[in-house]
């Protein structure tokens, strides 16, 4: 399983691909909670990094591929037709809804990114921001609660209200609880309304490192009008953990640990309070190490807090098998989702 969204506990979509010397990718739809499902759409190459879908589950916009070309594919009857659009080799998209986005391209000399906004799922883009890079630097775009923002290595966040015409630079000084020493890497939003919306800053405690081991959230609830403070997220033995952010106060996260036997071992914690008090809601039932008979979390989705899915790798079984766990109580128990009978062929077809 490599993306899933649901719109509600019985309505959502699933893709997976295949490996292979043709890999393919499928998309799948559901309307009883993953008890059947209905193949909708395929194509060529093992990327679906977004699928977004609409308040009900029948619209769903899924963008596919990634460096040499992006493809967008939007459905408004679930699935029975669809339109398709293309991106340009090198540009990343970023969907508040299967309607309205933002892409940003590099230009030819990787010195600018060039924004492009649309508000009918990818049919046309308007232009409407240039923005130099350091000489090092990279950029990323995302939505924020009725606007867009964008982020430069430099760690500034420039923020638009008005679809791109004007922009302000807004949380470029280096809050104190952040070490001076650290270098920021990234940036990345969840939005959860027109107010409500949490910002995550990633850095790298050390002068050189493979990726994040320091990660802040910053909250806003008027549509980024004004930020909170920043509250340190939990970091593991592997560097920052995943983090889903449910609404502006329920958040999960997943941390590694090392057991005594020298494995990696995950536990799903919770917080309530917006990151003030984490409590343990799974975790490995003895020191050998394994989460139940399931261990790799990934893609973890929340509708409300109590309504999740998250997919899954087993441990305890062939390598290499995906699985779908939903969760109807906040993350304290989690049960097997029926996948499509093509998905456990395909994962359990040996080379």
């Amino acid at each position: 399983v490599q993306a899933q969204d649901f719109a509600n506990p019985t309505v959502g979509w699933i893709t997976y691909y295949t490996t292979g010397p043709d890999p393919e990718t499928y998309l799948f739809r559901t309307e009883d909670a993953g008890q059947h499902w209905r193949s909708v759409l395929s194509w060529d190459g093992p990327n679906a990094p977004t699928v977004v879908s609409g308040a009900d589950g029948t619209e769903v916009l899924v963008v596919s591929g990634c460096c040499s070309g992006a493809s967008i594919f939007h459905s408004t009857d679930g699935g029975v037709h669809w339109a398709s659009y293309g991106l340009p080799a090198g540009a990343s998209a970023a969907f508040l809804n299967p309607h309205e986005g933002w892409a940003n391209i590099p230009d030819a000399q990787m010195q600018a990114y060039v924004v492009f906004h649309t508000t009918d799922s990818g049919a046309h883009w308007t232009r409407i921001a240039r923005f130099e890079l350091s000489p090092n630097g990279s950029g990323a775009l995302f939505p924020l609660p009725s606007s867009v923002g964008y982020f430069t290595q430099a760690g500034t966040l420039y923020h638009s209200r008005d679809g791109g015409a004007t922009w302000k630079a807004e949380l470029a000084g280096r809050p104190e609880q952040i070490p001076a020493s650290a270098t920021f890497m990234r940036m990345d939003s969840r939005v959860f309304n027109t107010r409500d919306g949490v910002l995550t800053s990633y850095y790298c405690s050390a002068s050189s490192c493979g990726g994040p081991d320091l990660a802040y959230a910053y909250s806003t609830s008027d549509g980024g009008a004004h930020w909170s403070e920043p509250v340190r997220l939990p970091t593991d033995a592997t560097g920052v953990s995943r983090i889903i952010f449910i609404d502006p106060n329920h958040w999960i996260a997943t941390i590694s640990e090392l057991a005594p036997t020298g494995y990696s071992v995950r536990r799903v914690i919770r917080t309530d309070d917006a990151g003030q008090r984490w409590t343990v809601l799974v975790a490995p039932p003895d020191p050998s190490g394994y989460l139940t008979d399931w261990d790799q979390f990934s893609r973890m989705q929340f509708i409300d807090p109590m309504h999740g899915w998250a997919a899954t790798r087993d441990t305890n079984s062939e390598p290499g098998i995906s699985s779908l766990r939903t969760t109807s109580d906040g993350g304290v128990t989690w049960s097997v989702v029926p996948l499509p009978a093509p998905v456990v062929e395909a994962n359990t077809s040996k080379p």
